[in-house]
C-alpha cells in the first residue's frame, strides 16, 4: 500500500494522520505540496517522503477546487483509487483512468465525531480498506447519486458553522440581557456538549430529547411554539437552499 498526498492542508493532516494510525509505513507515503518548503516541513513532522509516485495504491487530494487543473491525473491508472475531498467537484471532472470516490466529511473527524458523506463509481480491495478505517473517525453515508452527496453536504458538511451561528447569537442574547461574555461562551459550551450527552448517554430521538425538556404548557414549550410560529424551519431550509445554489456555481466554475 502506497499513497500519495497532493497537498496536505488541515483536512489532510487530519488523513494523514489516520493513515500512519493504520499501520502504514511513513516511507510509503509521499506528499507534494506548492512549495519545496511546505512540504519539507511535512517531512520532518511525520517522516513520510517527498515527491511523486509513480504508481500509487490511493491517491488523496488535499488542493482547493480551483487548483484541480494543473493536476495531471493521467498519469494514473485504473488500480490508483483517487479520493477526492474537493467540493462541488463532481467525478466526471476527472481526467483520469484511475478510479474515483468523493468524499464530504466535516472537520469533527479529527474527533472521532465526524461524519462524512460518500460516493463511488467503483469497488475495491483498497476502497474497502479506506472506508473500514474512516468509520474509526465517525460515521459514513453512503449516497445514491452525487446530487445527493451535494444536498446533504449543505447540512452535516457545513453543520457544525450553524451550531456555532446559533451559539453565537444566543451568547449575543445572553449579554444583551445582562450577562457577561465570559460567562456567555462558558454556558453555550456547556449547553452544547452536556446536550449532545444528554441525547447520546440516554439513547433518545431528537423529538424523545424535547419532550422530556419541555413541558406542555412551559416557557420552554412556549419558545419552541414560537420557532415554529416564525416559520424557523422554512428559515433554514432557505440557508440550505443558497448554500446548495452556490455549490452547483462551484461545480460549474471547475
Amino acid at each position: 500500500m502506497t499513497i500519495q498526498f497532493i497537498w496536505c492542508g488541515k483536512l489532510g493532516k487530519i488523513f494523514l494522520e489516520l493513515f500512519l494510525a493504520s499501520g502504514i509505513e511513513k516511507e510509503n507515503i509521499s506528499v507534494v505540496t506548492g512549495s519545496p518548503e511546505g512540504s519539507q516541513e511535512l517531512a520532518n513532522e511525520y517522516g513520510v517522503q517527498i515527491g511523486k509516485l509513480e504508481a500509487p495504491t490511493l491517491v488523496f487530494l488535499g488542493i482547493k477546487p480551483q487548483q484541480l487543473s494543473e493536476v495531471d491525473l493521467w498519469m494514473y491508472g485504473k488500480n490508483t483509487l483517487i479520493v477526492s475531498p474537493l467540493a462541488g467537484v463532481k467525478s466526471d471532472k476527472f481526467k483520469t483512468h484511475a478510479m474515483v470516490c468523493r468524499i464530504m466529511p466535516n472537520i469533527l473527524l479529527q474527533y472521532n465525531h465526524g461524519t462524512t458523506l460518500v460516493h463511488k463509481n467503483t469497488d475495491s480491495e483498497t476502497l474497502n480498506w479506506f472506508l473500514e478505517i474512516l468509520a474509526q473517525k465517525g460515521n459514513i453515508v453512503p449516497c445514491k447519486t452525487e446530487d445527493e452527496l451535494n444536498q446533504l453536504a449543505t447540512i452535516s458538511g457545513c453543520g457544525p458553522a450553524y451550531f456555532f451561528a446559533f451559539a453565537q447569537t444566543l451568547t449575543e442574547l445572553w449579554e444583551h440581557h445582562g450577562g457577561d461574555a465570559a460567562s456567555g461562551q462558558k454556558t453555550l459550551e456547556n449547553l452544547l456538549m452536556g446536550s449532545a450527552l444528554y441525547i447520546t448517554k440516554g439513547n433518545k430521538t431528537f423529538t424523545e430529547s424535547i419532550s422530556t425538556v419541555a413541558s406542555k404548557w412551559g416557557i420552554t414549550q412556549k419558545a419552541l411554539d414560537t420557532f415554529a410560529e416564525k416559520g424557523l424551519k422554512d428559515i433554514i431550509d432557505a440557508w440550505l437552499h443558497e448554500a446548495y445554489d452556490h455549490w452547483n456555481k462551484l461545480s460549474e466554475s471547475t
